[in-house]
């Protein structure tokens, strides 16, 4: 079975425990980065070598994952998707926050 592509969306805090694991287990493929903050995105990005987004609809739509760890504060969580693709099917659904 291949490794599960995976993106991460929140670099800082839970975020790099994320990144480590997508990078050490072998059922996973770290294939993309997100963060709205530049310097740790692109450092991130390059040590990674994987493309790094600053927006959460880019990295969905051009990454090509199979699913993604959203690793932000609770405020920002709320206005990302979680979205899985497959050749047949595709499904979104948002978090709702109150």
């Amino acid at each position: 079975m291949s490794p599960l592509r995976l993106g991460v969306i929140g670099l800082a805090g839970i975020g790099q425990a994320h990144l480590f694991a997508a990078k050490t287990l072998a059922q996973y493929e770290l294939a993309a980065v997100c963060d709205i903050a530049e310097a740790p995105r692109e450092k991130v990005a390059r040590d990674f070598d994987v493309p790094g987004f600053d927006d959460a609809g880019a990295l969905y739509a051009e990454a090509n994952l199979d699913a993604v760890v959203i690793a932000t504060p609770r405020r920002p969580t709320a206005t990302c998707s979680w979205v899985r693709s497959t050749p047949d099917s595709t499904s979104a659904r948002s978090p709702s926050y109150r």
